[in-house]
């Protein structure tokens, strides 16, 4: 398997999908946290010293932890892993390793409850840009989302 390529399969496929569309209008959970929380999840992992399949996980994790949202709300992360595992079963990755990144797609189910470093590392990554100056505008726009998609 090639990393790389894998990893931009994914990131294709993410981008894509969120573009398309999302059960409702999401002012948080949208492509820009996603991206932000890749960032989140390369930066940490670069601190933590990850290797190559490690960093691997925790990306892939990333770009797929919020896909759910293209079809649901509530239990978004449940079809984020359906999503997952459709697509990767496509991409010529070993079974083990989807297993990792569906369960780190499960350790960002709130509240979170990761239990292994690669699934403390996404759920720190998920919520890291909470703990920034940008708490404020972000918290705005996850009330605002909120509203629109759990309170019509």
């Amino acid at each position: 398997m090639d990393i790389e390529k894998c990893l931009e399969n994914i990131e294709s496929f993410a981008q894509e999908l969120l573009v398309e569309g999302t059960a409702c209008e999401l002012y948080y959970h949208n492509i820009e946290h996603t991206m932000r929380v890749v960032q989140n999840a390369e930066y940490i992992g670069k601190l933590e010293e990850l290797n190559e399949e490690q960093m691997f996980i925790v990306k892939s994790v990333a770009w797929f932890h919020d896909l759910g949202y293209t079809r649901c709300y509530e239990g978004h992360e449940d079809a984020g892993i359906e999503i997952a595992r459709e697509f990767l079963s496509h991409q010529n990755i070993e079974p083990a390793l989807i297993g990792k990144i569906i369960s780190g797609i499960d350790a960002t189910r709130v509240p979170q409850k990761p239990k292994n470093k690669l699934e403390e590392i996404i759920a720190d990554a998920d919520l890291f840009d909470l703990g920034t100056d940008d708490y404020f505008d972000l918290s705005e726009k996850l009330f605002l989302e909120w509203d629109n998609c759990i309170r019509p």
